[in-house]
């Protein structure tokens, strides 16, 4: 899968794509993406082996679609990138996306409102676009 994205119904999107792959085959990096409603910003997040990927966010929600109380999170090992999932009681998720563009002093975010019965397209596809 070359990219994978999250779109909300006002056409904003989080955007995960342009995978560099080492000789085994290995995300190195990825790029990024908050676009949309006029922002269009990314950055290059590495993908180091001894850290997680954000598939892993994915399918934790996936797992628990049914709600949870507590906000769910993850964070890139630099720093430049993260997500916070947060269950809503009246059974929507809000997943807010940073970027953090330390070296420049400038931040982006993005909050888009999701529904349950999405959860496993999008661990789906993030398995697809993480899987090396």
């Amino acid at each position: 899968m070359e990219t994978f994205e999250i779109v909300n119904a006002s056409e904003l999107k989080i955007m995960f794509s342009e995978r560099i792959l080492d000789n085994s085959g290995w995300i190195e990096s990825y790029l990024f993406s908050i676009i949309g409603n006029g922002i269009n910003t990314s950055i290059r997040v590495d993908n180091p082996p001894y850290g997680s990927s954000p598939d892993l966010l994915f399918n934790q929600m996936n797992i628990e679609w049914s709600g949870w109380k507590e906000s769910k999170s993850w964070e890139a090992i630099e720093g430049e990138f993260n997500i916070i999932a947060t269950y809503e009681q009246r059974g929507h998720i809000i997943l807010n996306a940073q970027i953090d563009n330390l070296s420049n002093n400038w931040k982006s975010t993005a909050e888009i409102h999701i529904e349950p019965s999405q959860l496993e397209t999008f661990a789906y596809n993030a398995n697809e676009f993480f899987k090396s």
